[in-house]
């Protein structure tokens, strides 16, 4: 089974090792630039354990991920017009971890609506963006990336997901997906998933950039993504730090 039937039998598939050990450590300098002087990363005291705009926040990370491998892969699951839509950082800082539990991702980034539509549930803005959930038929239509900057083990709350459980009825075995720095899982939005508190005592960070991708550009209904890039509007450039 290749990566593209096993993504569409479980709902996600691993891709290990596409980033390098010194673009891991350009995109994290770059990340830490950035945090340092934006008020709009979530914060615990002094540690950093979420972004929620990130794209705007670094917009380099808009080509960071364009590795070729990953740019075919992108296309090969949601088509030649597919782009990113938003993206996100999340961390387990020391001393500072979180928990999170079963839940799929239903929720969509939004340009404010000129008029509200049935198709979706009420728009409600959270941290200066506009959120709905939209018809599943766009969720669907839509792939997660998460590229690993740190590894990510039983000790420092890793992702689960339910394999299969992407579509109506089933439900296989509950999957720890554990990770080295560097590589990158892809996961439909609308997988089971969850991700418990570090182990007491970890030292560990689980940093995770996580990049969302339609195949269409367009929403129904006259609704518009709150920014799309598309896959193909730039060749893969080299990951430099911002």
């Amino acid at each position: 089974m290749d990566a593209l039937e096993f993504l569409d039998d479980r709902g996600y598939v691993a891709l290990p090792g596409l980033f390098a050990s010194d673009e891991v450590e350009a995109m994290s300098h770059g990340l830490d630039g950035r945090l340092a002087v934006d008020d709009a990363a979530v914060r615990s005291g002094d540690a950093v354990y979420a972004a929620r705009d990130l794209l705007r926040l670094c917009p380099a990370v808009i080509d960071w991920w364009r590795k070729p491998a990953l740019m075919e892969f992108v296309c090969a699951v949601l088509g030649e017009e597919a782009g990113v839509v938003r993206g996100l950082l999340f961390d387990k800082p020391p001393e500072q971890t979180w928990a999170v539990p079963w839940h799929k991702d239903r929720s969509i980034v939004i340009q404010p609506p000129s008029r509200v539509s049935e198709q979706y549930s009420p728009p409600r803005c959270k941290a200066g963006l506009w959120h709905c959930e939209p018809p599943e038929s766009v969720l669907e239509r839509m792939l997660s990336l998460r590229i690993h900057l740190d590894p990510s083990t039983a000790e420092n709350g890793p992702l689960s997901v339910i394999a299969g459980s992407h579509r109506p009825g089933h439900h296989g075995e509950v999957v720890c997906l554990t990770a080295n720095r560097g590589d990158v899982l892809a996961m439909r939005p609308l997988i089971d998933h969850s991700s418990p508190r570090s182990a007491p005592g970890s030292m560990m960070h689980r940093r995770v950039i996580h990049l969302e991708f339609a195949a269409d550009p367009q929403l129904p209904d006259g609704y518009r993504w709150h920014e799309f890039h598309p896959v193909r509007s730039l060749a893969a450039v080299p990951v430099e730090a911002a």
